[in-house]
């Protein structure tokens, strides 16, 4: 009988992990298109061209090469990610002041107020998904969802890359469970070292 008792719980939580995983899914999905949709409206047809606007905002000067590397990108990609922003005069490329073989993106006035106005519309969107839960669903959501991105930060790389849309000044800096965990992460993955 308590084999069967076992059974049956096992069973309940695996059938609720799967309804959970499924939500969540939906979930992103839905908050990928409630953001990209406010994206649209600002004529940033892509989530690439936004981030790269909002790296280099929070960011100031950056190589291609290191944009590339931030967005997950190739290089190539990234150049004409580069060039689409600069024909579009919201970016300026340079050569790199230390490397002339580099190049430097760095925001135009246009470039500044639309990636201002970009992270303004994702803090928006984002608030509408939200609009339904109290303060206590506010405080249980927050930390659930600190727990998944920490587990799922592996280090500064990854961190970045989860980053790459988020408003610095919302997330609380040291508080931000990405940027902790990246942290704790790193150090551990250095430590081993010699």
């Amino acid at each position: 009988m308590a084999k069967l008792h076992y059974r049956r719980r096992s069973h309940v939580t695996t059938k609720l992990r799967q309804e959970a995983e499924n939500l969540f899914g939906a979930a992103a999905l839905a908050m990928h298109d409630v953001v990209l949709t406010a994206f649209d409206g600002l004529d940033l047809r892509t989530t690439t061209d936004a981030a790269a606007l909002i790296l280099l905002l929070q960011s100031g000067k950056l190589s291609i090469g290191k944009l590339a590397e931030l967005l997950d990108l190739e290089h190539s990609s990234m150049v004409r990610v580069g060039g689409r922003l600069v024909r579009r005069s919201l970016v300026t490329r340079d050569p790199d002041p230390l490397d002339a073989r580099r190049a430097v993106l760095a925001l135009t006035p246009v470039g500044l107020s639309l990636a201002e106005r970009a992270l303004e519309v994702r803090r928006k969107a984002l608030a509408t998904m939200l609009r339904p839960l109290d303060q206590r669903e506010i405080e249980a959501i927050r930390a659930l969802l600190s727990k998944i991105l920490t587990n799922h930060t592996t280090g500064r790389r990854s961190a970045d890359r989860l980053c790459r849309l988020c408003d610095e000044k919302s997330c609380g800096g040291d508080q931000c469970p990405v940027e902790r965990a990246a942290i704790s992460k790193s150090a551990r993955c250095t430590s081993v070292l010699p």
